[in-house]
């Protein structure tokens, strides 16, 4: 029980870190960030607190200037923070700041490059704009780092489609059947190229 180890251990960040989880989960945010905030009283460099912040700040609150203010300062306490980059990726994306978005996306994969889920969500971001060969690339790039995601499959099969190459984007929606034989979504595109 989270509450009672901060009882038993008011010094120990982990308990509050819990404790805003559980908040969290439970729909109750403000008490989450002040958990969160003690966590950085106790521990001012843990950069996963302020990004937990800035997300709540950003979804739950609608308080963009917070949530940009805790992004920057988890990045600023920690440069290779991939994560920090990538949730204000999705920021600058939800913002439609879509110079800032890229950036943060190349630097969250220049820090991971065999992080198959930043070049998808990299590729996604291509995708919603219009860039479907950039968003190929990507999703051909999470592919090989991991040739086992649906996701990954489904995504470049619609992507194929976009681009008129009905072979490989059936090829790609059958791998997804392959790997995920209840995936409806994808019986929806295998109609939609014939």
């Amino acid at each position: 029980d989270y509450k009672m180890g901060v009882t038993l251990n008011p010094k120990d960040d982990e308990f509050y870190f819990g404790l805003a989880v559980s908040f969290i989960e439970l729909k109750q945010y403000d008490k989450a960030i002040f958990n969160y905030s003690k966590v950085i009283e106790l521990d001012p460099k843990d950069v996963a607190a302020y990004n937990n912040i800035a997300n709540l700040y950003k979804k739950e609150f609608k308080d963009y200037d917070k949530a940009l203010e805790y992004y920057d300062k988890a990045i600023e306490i920690n440069l290779t923070y991939s994560l920090g980059y990538i949730n204000r990726a999705l920021f600058y994306e939800e913002l439609k700041e879509y110079d800032k978005a890229i950036h943060d996306y190349n630097k969250a994969i220049e820090l991971e490059p065999k992080n198959a889920r930043y070049y998808y969500m990299r590729g996604g971001f291509y995708n919603d704009n219009g860039n479907y060969l950039k968003a190929r690339i990507d999703y051909q790039k999470a592919l090989t780092i991991d040739p086992l995601n649906y996701r990954y499959h489904l995504s470049i099969s619609i992507v194929y489609m976009e681009l008129k190459q009905n072979e490989k984007a059936l090829a790609s929606s059958l791998k997804v059947i392959e790997i995920k034989p209840n995936s409806l979504y994808v019986y929806n595109n295998i109609a939609s190229i014939y």
